[in-house]
């Protein structure tokens, strides 16, 4: 999994990467994964961007998994992501493999260039209706859903 842990660092060449703890969810337990990042269009002081991922950290030993968003923001004194839980908890139905499936995607819906008010949509692999059969490579409920916000 793409843990976004892993994902916290800036490079200028191959060989000139920097750790940047803000950019990370370290202190969330569980696995943090499919980060997706998508900026409103707009620019100046309406000018947004957004951060969603998938995390584990209300079960970090099961396979329960919500969704996260918030605003990202780099400012003179670093950078700014506060995530809010933007879906309830969802039981994961895996193949035989493990391989839970990965339909997620983050888009933006509507900019306001006036107020700077956006709409984004997530979707994401959903499971929550129960797991009914497996098998190698698929398995049953596994559909796609998606929250906006």
């Amino acid at each position: 999994m793409a843990d976004l842990v892993h994902s916290r660092s800036r490079c200028a060449g191959l060989n000139g990467c920097t750790v940047v703890p803000e950019w990370s969810t370290i202190n969330a337990a569980g696995d943090q994964f499919n980060p997706l990042i998508k900026h409103n269009g707009l620019l100046g002081p309406n000018s947004q961007w957004r951060v969603s991922y998938s995390s584990r950290q209300r079960d970090p030993n099961g396979s329960s998994v919500a969704n996260y968003a918030g605003k990202f923001a780099i400012l003179t004194t670093g950078a700014l992501f506060v995530p809010t839980r933007i879906t309830e908890d969802l039981e994961v139905c895996s193949d035989e493999r493990g391989y839970w499936g990965d339909y997620d995607d983050l888009a933006l819906l509507d900019a306001n260039s006036s107020s700077g008010a956006t709409s984004y949509i997530r979707a994401h692999t959903d499971s929550s209706v129960g797991c009914t059969a497996r098998e190698q490579y698929t398995s049953t409920e596994v559909h796609v859903s998606a929250v906006v916000f």
